[in-house]
C-alpha cells in the first residue's frame, strides 16, 4: 500500500539525517497511535538513504521483557554490540552504541520502535545517548504510541530530561478525506471511509484490501489486543461504549457506571 500524506515527514527526518552527518547528531521522537503509520515512514525514510549506517531494534509487550532488546536485534547487524551484550557489562554496552554513533566515515541510524515497551536498560540507554547526541554523527529515531504513553510513563520521564535543542518532536497526523480517497480510489467511498476509520491508515488500507461492508478479521484482532492491555474499569468502559452506534455521552456513562473518569 503506497504511503500517503507523509512527504513532510520525511522531509524534516532528512533534515536531522544531514545535521547529523555534519557532526551535530539529533534525536526523532515520532509518535502517533497504533495503525497511524510510524513504522511505515521510517522504512520509507530508510529505503531512500544513500550513504549511512541503519541499526534497527524493537522493543516487545512481554510478560518478561529482554533488557536491551533493541540493541540485541541491532546486534545481528553489528558485531561489536553482541560482543559488548555477551560481556554482560551494562557500561561497555553503553559505550559500544555510543561509539557506533561517532562514526564519521557515515552518519549512523539507529531506529527504536516501539519504545512505550521498553524496558528499563533500554530507557537508560536512550537517556544516556540522548543527552550526547548533538556530539556524533547519530540520528535516533524513536517510535511510540501516543494512547500508551500518559504524562507518567517512564518513556515520558526519559524523554524529559533531553535537551530540546536536539529533540524533534514529530506527530503524526490521520489521513485527510484526500489521503482517504488516494489509498481507496473508486473502490469505496470516500467520506463514509473516512468517518469510519478516522483516517487511521492501517484500517483504511484493511478495509480497501477486503473490499466489503464488514469489519476486516486483522482490524477486530488488532482492536482486541488494544483492549485486552486496558485496566478493567477502562475495558468496561470500552464495552459500553461499542453498544452505541457512533459515540455515547459521558453522562450517559456516569449514570450507568457512576464515576469512570480515571477508567476513561
Amino acid at each position: 500500500m503506497a504511503l500517503v500524506e507523509r512527504e513532510d515527514t520525511l522531509r524534516r527526518l532528512n533534515d536531522l539525517l544531514s545535521m547529523a552527518a555534519e557532526g551535530s547528531g539529533r534525536v526523532a521522537l515520532v509518535r502517533g497511535e497504533a495503525g497511524i503509520g510510524k513504522t511505515s515512514v521510517v522504512k520509507e525514510f530508510v529505503a531512500r538513504i544513500e550513504d549511512a549506517h541503519v541499526l534497527w531494534g524493537g522493543c516487545d509487550d512481554l510478560m518478561a521483557a529482554r533488557p536491551l532488546g533493541p540493541i540485541w536485534d541491532m546486534a545481528f547487524d553489528e558485531p561489536s554490540l553482541e560482543a559488548a551484550l555477551q560481556s554482560d557489562d551494562r557500561q561497555k554496552t553503553l559505550r559500544a552504541v555510543f561509539d557506533l554513533l561517532t562514526r564519521s566515515l557515515r552518519p549512523t541510524v539507529m531506529v527504536v520502535e516501539d519504545a512505550h515497551w521498553a524496558d528499563d536498560a533500554t530507557l537508560d540507554l536512550l537517556k544516556f545517548v540522548g543527552r550526547r547526541i548533538d556530539r556524533t554523527h547519530g540520528l535516533v529515531i524513536i517510535t511510540y504510541r501516543d494512547g500508551e504513553t500518559p504524562g507518567d510513563h517512564p518513556l515520558r520521564v526519559a524523554l524529559g530530561d533531553l535537551s530540546h535543542g536536539v529533540v524533534e518532536r514529530i506527530q503524526l497526523q490521520p489521513l485527510s478525506v484526500a489521503g482517504v480517497k488516494e489509498l481507496a480510489g473508486d473502490q469505496l467511498d470516500t467520506q463514509s471511509l473516512w468517518e469510519l476509520t478516522g483516517g487511521n491508515p492501517f484500517f483504511v488500507s484493511e478495509a480497501v484490501e477486503t473490499a466489503s461492508d464488514t469489519v476486516p478479521v486483522s482490524i477486530r484482532d488488532a482492536v482486541h489486543a488494544r483492549i485486552l492491555r486496558l485496566s478493567d474499569g477502562a475495558r468496561r468502559v470500552v464495552e459500553l461504549a461499542a453498544v452505541a452506534p457512533s459515540r455515547i455521552e459521558l453522562d450517559v456513562v456516569a449514570a450507568v457506571m457512576g464515576d469512570v473518569s480515571a477508567a476513561i
